[in-house]
């Protein structure tokens, strides 16, 4: 499998609109990623989590809050120049699987809508050398195919689900097959073996945002399948094609314009992880980079 750094061109092209466009996720998913790995208690040592994957570093601000210290791994220098300069956050340009952080040093690491791209027997290699002995993995993704509008009329939900399927047939030809392979089986097929982790479980998280209708239509500027499309049919013919798709949109549900709020909703899969494996020793002395 190619790993994370070789697939990062393909959001290095619009990271301004990732960083943008998508969603915050909601404090319910850190509330339970955080129970899960034994943080979620008042007095609980939240010293260091790893945001893998972490683009623009949406993620990464939200678990600064959480955290004393929080370090954002990403192999795209275009996505990083888009995150967040937070106090205790660190950025570091590399590939997800081989962060360069000292072994045994992390309490949790997280991987948020990344997970599908990883060369994942590298970097759950990675994970357990960086974590410790105590520390969880918690990685979650929405589908490519959410912000769906939630219309409360059957006959607008109709209309508006077939306008947003339309769409997403355009782009279906041009979506990396690792992520089809998500789109098939969620993060199913993607679990850690017990060779990796002593203890996982698969679960989901409802996620519910107000967005614009302009904002619904904008985000699909920020999948992996845009960059390709655009190469293919041309950048005009692909902005003509996202403005078709919001004026039919607004048509359907009736509102007056792009800047009519409307309630999406973005289905998360949830993959949890505790109990790591220990690396051989010789193999964590030799991987372990600087602090």
């Amino acid at each position: 499998m190619a790993s994370h750094g070789t697939l990062a061109s393909l959001f290095a092209a619009q990271s301004q609109a990732y960083s943008q466009l998508r969603p915050r996720y909601p404090d319910h998913l850190y509330e339970r990623i955080l129970s899960w790995a034994g943080l979620a208690r008042q007095h609980a040592q939240r010293g260091l989590a790893v945001d893998l994957g972490c683009g623009s570093g949406q993620a990464t601000a939200d678990l600064a809050a959480l955290f004393d210290r929080v370090v954002g791994v990403d192999a795209a220098a275009e996505q990083l120049a888009h995150a967040p300069q937070l106090p205790n956050a660190e950025f570091r340009c590399r590939p997800v699987e081989d962060t360069g952080l000292p072994s045994g040093c992390a309490d949790l690491a997280v991987v948020a809508t990344a997970l599908h791209w990883f060369d994942l027997p590298a970097a759950y290699r990675e994970m357990r050398r960086i974590l410790k002995p105590s520390g969880a993995l918690a990685a979650w993704a929405y589908s490519p195919w959410s912000g769906l509008i939630m219309p409360e009329d059957p006959s607008v939900a109709n209309s508006v689900g077939r306008i947003q399927h339309e769409l997403l047939q355009r782009f279906t030809p041009f979506i990396h097959p690792h992520l089809q392979r998500f789109m098939q089986g969620g993060y199913s097929s993607y679990a850690p073996g017990s060779a990796d982790f002593g203890e996982v479980a698969l679960e989901s998280v409802e996620m519910e945002v107000e967005m614009s209708v302009g904002q619904v239509a904008g985000w699909v500027q920020s999948w992996s399948a845009f960059k390709p499309y655009c190469q293919q049919h041309g950048e005009q013919a692909a902005r003509a094609l996202l403005e078709r798709y919001c004026d039919d949109l607004v048509a359907a549900l009736g509102v007056p314009g792009p800047q009519a709020t409307v309630r999406t909703r973005w289905p998360l899969h949830l993959l949890l992880a505790r109990r790591p494996v220990p690396l051989p020793h010789g193999e964590q002395a030799g991987q372990e980079g600087e602090s």
